[in-house]
């Protein structure tokens, strides 16, 4: 009788690609210096734009994930077998 440890199971993929934002502490000035805020109109438009220039700072500056990196799962992996 043979007893084969389980094996990992490859359940889902990340999806889309994530900005690295546990580098912040690291690079804030660089980031915080690469923002430039638009000039303000209406609140909701200012948000917009203030996002979408925060977002595209960071991303260059501080990098982003690989899309569609496999994630293994752990209960498969690591549980305790009983």
């Amino acid at each position: 009788m043979k007893i084969s440890p389980p094996r990992l199971k490859q359940v889902e993929r990340c999806g889309a690609a994530r900005i690295k934002w546990w580098r912040m502490r690291e690079k804030e000035a660089a980031v915080i210096s690469r923002v430039r805020l638009p000039t303000v109109t209406t609140v909701g438009e200012t948000w917009k734009k203030a996002t979408d220039a925060i977002r595209q700072a960071a991303q260059s500056e501080l990098g982003i994930t690989k899309p569609d990196r496999r994630k293994v799962d752990k209960q498969a992996c690591c549980g305790q077998m009983t």
